[in-house]
């Protein structure tokens, strides 16, 4: 299938609601089947419809495509020749044909690895000080995590870990040419130790140490997640009932589609929550999104971390300098970044909505807003530094503002 039609380009079809088409006959795959060539057609697949731990087609050829129907979100990712393409444009019924831009991972590596801060052996568990600067531990008396459900969109996570293996208990593959979920990067298995690596006696404990994880694999190991996994990414964790979403990625622009894919999320009931960019810029997207909980970077000392992107998008922040965490084949790394920020919020939600079992996304959010730490600057830190203790210790939290950031005007509300 992949030699059949060279030269097609990976691309993301965003319809307009169907109380807007044109042509009401004919669903949005109809549409794009018939404006391709004699003999050229699309394979489709359901990017959703994956059981917990199932994975998409291994190697999926440039007619395969991806139909994301069930959530008034209409959405094709497909690969298209650029005659095709022009002639998709050009339907009345298409809103914008969006190209499958490549996202970055925002944290930064520290040199070399090594086995637990400040101890030469493992006889003892560590509890990493940005996971003590969240206020984790003295949390615990409250809950653990257990029973919420917390996926992490990104390069795999290595579930053979010693402190992952308890906690993560499935998960989905979306990237072309890999076999599993596994991950074969680190980037995933990093920001899974942070959340919640488990306590065994040994290695270190993660924010929320019994919560059950979710490996949903958007990139591999060159960590360049697509428009086209991330929105797949997106769609299972809808249909698989997560809670909270930890994306560690982002781009300086928005996408119509993965706004949509967030929106969706979002009004389904899931928290979602994003770094912020390592680039000393604006907030990127997705974490830009009024949907999205937007999470920058601070030192232990709280000062702000000067590659932390800021602006009035900005929700939240949490420890991102020389964060330790685990690794793959057993071994612990220390990294900077709002990679690490994010998902030490992750893991605040997790032991808050642990403390809160009937609560909604929009009382979690309330709850880790309204208890936040105030640092300062609101550009720079958000409404502060969050603060697991206070979050899952609440009981009445007082208003908290709604998610800062932008939602593009297309209103699908109606599709």
């Amino acid at each position: 299938m992949r030699d059949q039609f060279p030269g097609h380009d990976p691309v993301v079809i965003v319809f307009k609601p169907k109380d807007r088409r044109q042509d009401s006959t004919r669903d949005k795959t109809q549409i794009v089947r018939s404006l391709l060539g004699a003999g050229r057609d699309l394979e489709f697949f359901e990017a959703g419809a994956v059981p917990l731990g199932g994975s998409l087609p291994v190697d999926a050829g440039p007619g395969q495509a991806i139909d994301i129907d069930d959530f008034d979100t209409p959405i094709i990712c497909a690969r298209l020749a650029p005659s095709e393409r022009a002639r998709v444009e050009a339907h009345p019924d298409v809103e914008i044909v969006e190209d499958d831009d490549i996202f970055v991972y925002a944290g930064i590596k520290g040199p070399g690895e090594f086995r637990i801060e400040g101890q030469p052996t493992l006889d003892k568990e560590t509890i990493p000080a940005g996971v003590a600067q969240v206020f984790a531990p003295m949390a615990w008396g409250n809950t653990l995590g257990k029973g919420i459900r917390v996926a992490i969109l990104d390069t795999g996570v290595d579930s053979t870990h010693p402190d992952l293996a308890t906690n993560v208990l499935g998960g989905a593959n979306f990237v072309d040419g890999t076999p599993s979920d596994r991950d074969d990067e680190g980037h995933g298995t990093f920001c899974a130790g942070i959340i919640g690596a488990a306590i065994t006696g040994s290695g270190i404990v993660g924010v929320a140490p019994s919560v059950s994880m979710y490996s949903v694999k958007v990139s591999d190991q060159t960590a360049k997640p697509t428009l086209r996994s991330i929105i797949a990414g997106i769609d299972w964790c809808i249909r698989n009932n997560m809670h909270v979403v930890n994306m560690s990625f982002g781009y300086p622009e928005p996408h119509l589609s993965r706004d949509l894919m967030c929106r969706r999320a979002w009004k389904k009931g899931l928290l979602l929550i994003a770094s912020a960019g390592n680039d000393s810029g604006r907030v990127c997207y997705p974490a830009a999104l009024d949907s999205v909980v937007a999470v920058g970077a601070i030192a232990q000392n709280n000062g702000h971390y000067p590659q932390s992107n800021i602006g009035p998008e900005l929700d939240l922040c949490a420890p991102g300098v020389r964060v330790t965490s685990t690794g793959l084949g057993g071994a612990y790394h220390s990294m900077s970044g709002t990679s690490a920020s994010a998902p030490h919020v992750a893991g605040a939600a997790a032991l808050a909505w642990g403390a809160h079992r009937f609560a909604t996304n929009a009382q979690i959010w309330n709850l880790l807003a309204a208890t936040a730490r105030y640092l300062g600057d609101r550009r720079k830190f958000g409404l502060g530094r969050v603060n697991a203790l206070a979050a899952s210790s609440a009981m009445v939290p007082p208003p908290a503002p709604p998610i800062s950031g932008h939602s593009l005007t297309v209103d699908y509300d109606a599709a």
